[in-house]
């Protein structure tokens, strides 16, 4: 399976800048698209499109400064309903690289559940960002 991208988690409440100057640079490098995935909870059918294209416009407003700063990377920006790890190990499938940020608690040695489920079945290399 070709690894044509190079995927980064996205929390777009409090993005890892980090993280995304660091996934940006790797698929310029690359000459790969970054894919800026974001999860979010899933909802009731009745809201899910309504909340679907709100996370999605949360996701563009996050990753914005890293387009307008790389716009010779190409950008695919998802927001999927489920978990976080989950999305992010299927990503792992067509990815070169997965960039994740490192919070200041994970720098004492303690992984958060997402960290720790990409480290154990991402199919790809993947890059934990320290946050400074």
């Amino acid at each position: 399976m070709p690894r044509e991208q190079v995927v980064i988690g996205v929390d777009t409440r409090r993005p890892a800048e980090a993280a995304l100057d660091f996934a940006f640079d790797a698929a310029r490098r690359y000459g790969l698209p970054v894919r800026a995935l974001h999860a979010w909870a899933p909802v009731d059918p009745p809201v899910r499109a309504k909340s679907q294209l709100a996370e999605h416009d949360l996701l563009d407003r996050a990753i914005a400064p890293w387009r307008a700063a790389h716009p010779d990377v190409q950008v695919v920006a998802d927001a999927e309903p489920g978990g976080a790890g989950q999305l992010l190990v299927d990503a792992s499938a067509k990815a070169r690289l997965l960039v994740l940020g490192q919070r200041h608690a994970a720098s004492l040695g303690h992984l958060g559940p997402v960290a720790h489920a990409v480290l154990h079945h991402a199919a790809c290399p993947v890059a934990l960002v320290p946050e400074s």
